[in-house]
This record gives structure tokens, sequence and C-alpha cells, in this order.
């Protein structure tokens, strides 16, 4: 509460811990943009109000004043909407707000009687939760209901909660969620949409090194320490869960991570209107499959459920080339991005659009091949290869613009991943039948395999590295060594398998349970399923 309080920052293996260079009193949310590279917080109760800054602590602005306590926050980035409570205007009187992200035109939403502890948008509405339970209304406040009532008494209720996308359940984490005894306590469990799971720990019970104090040692329930005991270990993502995503001969298949199970999603049935599929990627946010191919006459984005099914056209129009190469779904940012080649003019290009298919655009640089396209929204870059003519791998920023030369001289270069944790970026060279390493930057260049057949597409999963070929997908650990075949294809023509996802199924937790604390009485209020999905695609801290 004094001049010396704030948000820390510390990389994710404990390292480099400092302080942003601004004084925040009572931050109840921290949320990110990665996008626009922006951390938004509510400083309550000493300035009583809505911020946010850069990364770096800079540029501080106030987005809203005369926050009583506002705990509630949550980001439609996509939309440019900031979402926020306004708690304790009168007795028993809350209010629910949104606003542009800069701040500006605030529109008061809801006026509610239960006091909103979180918030989290989903599927166009937005979801908060109070001391009696979850509520949920459409994003202009409209129809607003209560979805989860609790019937144990809590002093807070849900202090916070996730939403998961399949199946579509709600993971709360309340006062006592993981109790150690009756002064120790776990205040918040969130999973957020980077990926990761965010424990705020009591004072008491646990330290922020992970210990136990002895004064709560010997008082641990044995419902709370089961509570505690599956809620740790639930988030541990495990390889089985994870499938392999790709195009064969026009047509999309799935398999297990291992190369058993293999299925056809969509087969390609050859003739007039009949589609071709180049390319695929997944939005894990919505779970929906993006295919990019083109039938007799013209190119199109269409979309599906994961299983293929349900499907239903992105682009039909706009699009003119024939020769389709890479192919990218940005969830986070909104966007896709699809190369057209329309032959040795500026026309040929990476071409953006939204994920309804609408704003289609031309990136301002030509590229002739672009044969695999990776957004990457935290640094706010494009990766893609330049082939032909270039020959070699570019990135720029995602509106296209400052352009910069990685390597050069990858000839027919084909795949890319990206492993941001390690800042190294994998490529392979389908003309030399090599796979490569470097830094982000292009620098630091390392040999790492030379094979006997075409690789082309690569991704990175649990410490190793897949890749696609004419004859199938193969793996290999991220040095080089232990090279395996995954899963065999015969027949494939020669570019034909140009796209490669890894789609990973976590449970997260399989059994999350909400314990409430009624001393000296733990009452178990909820048990909720959830399972959490995302793609691999690229490899982030």
């Amino acid at each position: 509460g004094g001049p010396g309080s704030g948000i820390r920052t510390v990389h994710t293996d404990g390292t480099g811990l400092s302080q942003l260079p601004f004084t925040v009193y009572y931050p109840h949310q921290i949320e990110v943009d990665p996008v626009n590279n922006k951390v938004y917080f509510g400083d309550v109760v000493g300035f009583n109000g809505l911020r946010r800054a850069n990364y770096d602590g800079t540029g501080v602005e106030t987005l809203a004043t005369g926050i009583v306590v506002g705990e509630a926050l949550d980001l439609d980035i996509a939309g440019n909407r900031i979402f926020y409570s306004h708690n304790e205007i009168g007795v028993d009187e809350h209010q629910l707000w949104s606003a542009n992200l800069d701040g500006s035109d605030p529109l008061l939403l809801l006026t509610v009687t239960e006091r909103p502890n979180d918030i989290e948008l989903w599927n166009g509405q937005m979801y908060w939760s109070t001391q009696f339970g979850i509520h949920r209304a459409n994003l202009d406040g409209t129809d607003a209901t209560k979805v989860v009532t609790f019937d144990a008494g809590s002093p807070w209720g849900a202090d916070g909660f996730a939403i998961v996308p399949e199946p579509s359940s709600i993971a709360m984490g309340g006062i006592g969620a993981a109790v150690i005894g009756a002064y120790g306590f776990v205040s918040r469990l969130r999973h957020k949409r980077n990926g990761k799971c965010l424990w705020h720990l009591g004072r008491r019970g646990l330290k922020g090194d992970g210990e136990t104090s002895a004064n709560c040692r010997w008082q641990v329930p044995i419902v709370g320490a089961l509570a505690w005991l599956v809620a740790a270990l639930g988030p541990i993502a495990t390889a089985d869960a994870a499938s392999l995503y790709f195009t064969s001969d026009g047509s999309i298949k799935r398999a297990n991570i291992d190369g058993s199970g293999l299925e056809t999603l969509y087969s390609y049935p050859g003739g007039s209107g009949s589609m071709w599929v180049n390319c695929i990627d997944i939005d894990p946010a919505t779970q929906k499959l993006y295919w990019y191919g083109k039938d007799s006459t013209h190119p199109m984005v269409l979309r599906s459920n994961l299983d293929g099914s349900g499907i239903e056209p992105v682009i039909t129009t706009g699009l003119t080339s024939n020769a389709l190469y890479g192919f990218a779904v940005d969830g986070v940012g909104g966007k896709l991005y699809m190369h057209q080649h329309l032959g040795a003019n500026s026309n040929s290009s990476i071409y953006t659009a939204n994920l309804d298919g609408t704003g289609l655009a031309k990136l301002p640089f030509t590229a002739y091949y672009a044969t695999d396209i990776i957004p990457e929204p935290v640094s706010g870059k494009l990766y893609f290869h330049d082939n032909v003519f270039y020959q070699g791998i570019r990135r720029s920023n995602l509106d296209g613009t400052s352009v910069e030369n990685l390597v050069v001289g990858d000839a027919r270069g084909v795949g890319l991943a990206l492993d941001l944790t390690a800042s190294k970026l994998y490529y392979t060279d389908a003309a030399t039948h090599q796979i490569f390493r470097s830094n982000l930057d292009g620098s630091g260049q390392e040999l790492l395999l030379s094979l006997d057949h075409m690789p082309r597409d690569i991704e990175l999963f649990d410490g190793q590295m897949y890749w696609m070929s004419q004859f199938g997908v193969y793996r290999a650990n991220t040095d080089g060594t232990g090279m395996t075949q995954v899963l065999a294809l015969s027949g494939a023509n020669w570019g034909s398998n140009d796209t490669l996802v890894i789609y990973e199924a976590v449970p997260e937790p399989a059994t999350v349970a909400v314990v409430f604390t009624a001393v000296p009485m733990l009452i178990v209020a909820e048990i909720v399923r959830r399972r959490r999905q995302r793609a691999t695609r690229p490899v982030l801290a």
C-alpha cells in the first residue's frame, strides 16, 4: 500500500525478477494484450482507476477513474474492447462496464446486486463470478442470467474462474480451493489464454517459495489436501492427448501423435468442383479447422469442426491464384494469412483476412512462393519462406511492414517452426533434403539432419521435432538425434503433403474440486470436469 507497491515481472524459469517503474497500490487484476504489447491493471484504493502500460512499464495511461473497487477485468482484443467492473457503487450496487482498449467510449452494461469478482469473455458473451454464483450476459449487457448457483456460504465465493472450450465448463477457484488448515488457502486458480495456470498464494499455508509453514503442516484436512493434489497434478500435459493433422494428395488426415489411429477427415474426390486441400491450420480458441485449397476454378478457404464435420465457407471470392502455398491462422489477432502466387510480379504476396473471411487485403511486400507462414503475436512478427526468387526466410511486422531477411540460400524451403522459449527457428530445405536450426534473427545456423527424403512442413512438440515428407511423418530430438518414422504413407504425390499441425488435447485438470471454508468445517461445493485443447504452433514459454 506504500510507494514501493507495484507489479513485478519474472522469467518463466524464475530468474530476472524486477518491478515495473511505476507505483500501483492494489492491482486486483492484471491482463496482457500480446498484439499491442500492453499490460492492463486495476489500480484501486490508492488511485481508484483502470490503467495500462507498455510491457516494460513505460507509457502508463489512465483509462478510467472513479472505480472504488474494480476487481473484474478482461480484454476482447479482436473487438477492441475492455470489460471491467465498478464495485461498491452503493449498498449492494455494482456495475459492469466496457470501453475501447484505449479507454474511450465507456458504456455502462449492467447494474447488479452481487459483487463481481472476476470476468471472462467466451463465445460472444461475458461471464462473471460473485459470492453467490456465476452469471452470464451478452456483451451489450442484455439477457443476464445466473448459470451456476452456490448453495454453500463463502465470504467471497468464486474469486477466479476460467472457461475452457470443450466441454463448455467453468472451472472455479474460490477461497479454500486447495485448503491447508483454516488459515491457508489458494485464493485463485485461473487458466489464461496463453495456456498457463496462474496461482495466487495465500499469505499463510503456502509461502512464496512453495513451502508449507510449520503451523499449517499439521492442520491439513484430508479433503483440502486431496483438492490441492488434484489441482496441482491436473494441468500436466500428456503426449497421448495430441493428434497429428496433415494434408496428403488433396485430402485431410488425422492420427494420434504416435502414428496410430489414422483416419481421413476429408477425402479429395476428384473431378470438377471438388476441392483440393493444400494447407490447413487450427484456431484453438474456437476449435475450428481451417482449409486452404482450390476447386477447378478458383481458390477458397473453408472451415470445419476438428473432426471434419460442419464444413462452412469462409472465403469463396477475391482469391484468384491457383498456385497456393503457405497458410496460417492467428487466433489471438483474429487474422488469416494466405499466400497467392500470381506470377513474377508485385501481386504475388501474402494476403490477410479476418477469421470470418472479411477484410481481404494484400500485405505491402512481394513474396513469390511463401511456402510456410507463422504469425507470432507475442513479438508482433510474421515469419515466412520466400522461395525461388529470394530463396530464404524473412520476417516482417504482422501488418507487413519492416521486412527483414533472416536466412539466405534456403533454395526450396518449405517448413518453419518457432521455439520462442529457446529463441530458435527450425526450417526445412526440400532441395538439399536437410533440416536446419538458427536463432530467431537467422544467426547461428546449425545443420541438424541430412535425409534420404524430402522434408516439408515441420512442427515442434514435447521437446521433439516432427516433419512431413511424401513418405510420411518423421520425428527426432531437436538436436537431430533419435530419428524415427512415426507414420508411413505410400503413393503420395510430390508436393502434396504441404501442412502438418500438431494439436494437443490436455486435461487441465481432469477433476477440479472447489472447496469453501467455513471454519472449522470444509464443504465440497462443486466438482467440475473440464478439458483444454490447444494447438502447438508456435512453442511459447
